[in-house]
Order: C-alpha cells, then structure tokens, then sequence
C-alpha cells in the first residue's frame, strides 16, 4: 500500500480485563462505539444454527439495538483466522426496525470443528459487539471458552499503547509498545499482525533491565498492507494474551494539485 492510515475499532485490551471473564464479556468491555452510547440503551445478540448437508452448516445471527433512537447502519462482519476470509453484510436498522439477522453457509471441510468470529460494527466502523463462536460437524454451535491459565498470560504490564508515530528515520509508522512491570528473567514476547490472508508475527526478547517492547509496521511503501480489519496481538512466550486490538486500515487518497 502506497500510504495508509489505521484507526483503533475497539480499546486497548490487556491481559488484565480477561482475568476472571470468558472471552466474550471481556472483549465487550472494550467497545468504543459512538453510535451505541449515543442512540442506544446497549445491544443484545444471539445465534442459532444447523446442518444443511454433511460438514456444511447454516448460522443465523441476531443483534438487536436497545431503544434505538435513530436510524443508521450497521454491519455484521464475520472473520475465520484458520481459513483466512472474511464476510461482511449491511443493515439500516431504525427505531421501529432495530434487530438485524445475518444469515451464512460455513463449509467445514477437512476440520472437525472450527471458530470464527463475528462482529457488529457501527456507519464509522467501530465495533458495537463482538462474538467468538465455536462449530462442528453435527451443526452445533457456542461460545469459545478457554481456561484463563491458558489463555491470559500472567506478566504484569505496566504501560501499553498502539498509535501513530514516526521511528528514527523520520517513517510515518503504527507503533505498538509495551512495558511490562516486574520480570526476573528474560521473556520472548510475540507480536502479531492478522488480516485475511495475511499473517506475520515478530518475536522480541524483553529482560529485567530492558522490559519494553516496540513494534513498528510502517503506513508508507509497505506491500504487506492491505485495507481491511487487522487483529493485533501479543502474548508471551507460551502464546498466553497480553495485548490485543482491532484496528481498521485504509488507503490514503492521493490529492491531486492543479
């Protein structure tokens, strides 16, 4: 991509706001929506599904807007990592229409079960909800659940932030940093980048003396980019959570001078 610029579609997620929460509650404390804290009183979601045929399942998903106020638009977009695709639908949703039912067909093919997750997102873009739901091959379906010891990593973080900057050579990039508070030995601390089709991590080393680590994806000149939404995340050396985001990347359009 030829420049680009990235907004953050949710808060900064950190290890700490999953202690004690299953995936879902967690991750939907971190909605920023304007839209829903504006025109709504919240949002109600759900799902049903079923088998079509052998390994190929329909799911329906349901959100409903709490006293809408206003008439806008939202989308329902769907995302599977393992398979690398994405799908999303749009909706007008008004005070005497709230609720938005999205319907789609998930071949399973070789898996025996998979996961996917499913986001409402408001006319900018923010996420309003978010679920990640597990499938197999009879059709069932439900919220991914993982114990906490294996999925939170217990390091204390001490800062964290995802903005855009400039590195040393002066590159506009998006940088994502963090601090981690008391460690006693050194840590290889994972970062990764994923879109549909694309996925790249990073290993850092952090020690007691240097506990920081700086990530920079470059928003000029970089072919690995394209437009869309990005999963950014960073675990610990036994892939447990430390940080995680969703952040939207778009083309910068050129203006022409006459």
């Amino acid at each position: 991509m030829r420049s680009a610029k990235v907004v953050l579609t949710t808060d900064l997620m950190t290890n700490e706001g999953f202690f004690g929460k299953s995936i879902h509650e967690a991750v939907n404390s971190y909605v920023i929506s304007p839209d829903l804290k504006e025109y709504t009183e919240g949002i109600e979601c759900s799902y049903t599904s079923e088998l079509v045929r052998e390994g190929v399942v329909r799911v329906k998903y349901t959100s409903h807007l709490k006293n809408l106020q206003k008439t806008i638009s939202i989308v329902h977009r769907y995302s599977f990592p393992l398979l690398h695709e994405s799908r999303e639908i749009g909706y007008i949703v008004s005070p005497e229409n709230p609720q938005a039912t999205s319907e789609i067909l998930i071949a399973l093919g070789d898996y025996k079960k998979n996961y996917f997750n499913i986001a409402v997102h408001d006319s900018s873009n923010y996420m309003m909800s978010c679920d990640v739901l597990v499938y197999n091959q009879k059709g069932e379906i439900g919220h991914y659940y993982m114990p906490e010891s294996d999925f939170v990593s217990p390091l204390p973080i001490k800062q964290a932030s995802i903005v855009e900057t400039r590195d040393k050579e002066g590159r506009r990039v998006f940088r994502t940093m963090v601090e981690l508070g008391d460690i006693t030995e050194p840590q290889d601390i994972l970062v990764g980048y994923n879109a549909s089709g694309i996925t790249t991590t990073e290993t850092h080393q952090v020690t007691p003396e240097n506990p920081v680590v700086i990530s920079d994806v470059p928003l000029e000149d970089n072919p690995n980019l394209i437009p869309g939404d990005w999963l950014i995340g960073m675990t610990d050396e036994k892939n447990r959570l430390l940080l995680n985001a969703v952040a939207r990347v778009e083309a910068e359009v050129a203006t022409c001078t006459a």
